[in-house]
């Protein structure tokens, strides 16, 4: 199965845009939602996520209603409880693989621990989400 998972760490920096939406009343609206950009963009607060620049991405990113974010050791403890095996992450950001490998030479690409040790010190290496491939064992 392939799963999605939003990284918890990765989405950290949407935390002050989000606070501004929120103490600013602003709503998911089109109109309230060029609004709430332009502030950003005239504060020079603008989050680096490039989903900023549409209005559904922008959406998604900053007014979304019920997102749940996910690390790394969370998703392992889930897969472990429920005898589930990881089986690598697909469409990672271009040249994180070889990153990875890079810091971490003698590491399995299925090692979680050394992701997680990896994500920790490349915070955008997951920005998008953990997109992953699992298997009942």
């Amino acid at each position: 199965m392939l799963v999605g998972l939003y990284s918890a760490l990765a989405r950290k920096f949407l935390a002050p845009a989000r606070r501004f939406v929120a103490e600013n009343c602003y709503k998911p609206t089109t109109e309230d939602i060029r609004i709430c950009r332009q502030s950003l963009m005239a504060r020079g607060e603008m989050p680096r996520n490039k989903d900023f620049w549409s209005m559904s991405g922008c959406r998604d990113v900053l007014f979304h209603v019920m997102e749940h974010e996910f690390t790394i050791p969370q998703t392992e403890t889930f897969l472990d409880e429920n005898r589930l095996t990881f089986r690598g992450f697909e469409q990672l950001q271009p040249g994180v693989l070889e990153q990875f490998r890079h810091q971490f030479p003698d590491a399995s690409p299925y090692d979680l621990a050394a992701w997680h040790a990896f994500e920790r010190a490349n915070v955008h290496a997951f920005i998008n989400m953990y997109v992953f491939w699992i298997q009942k064992e």
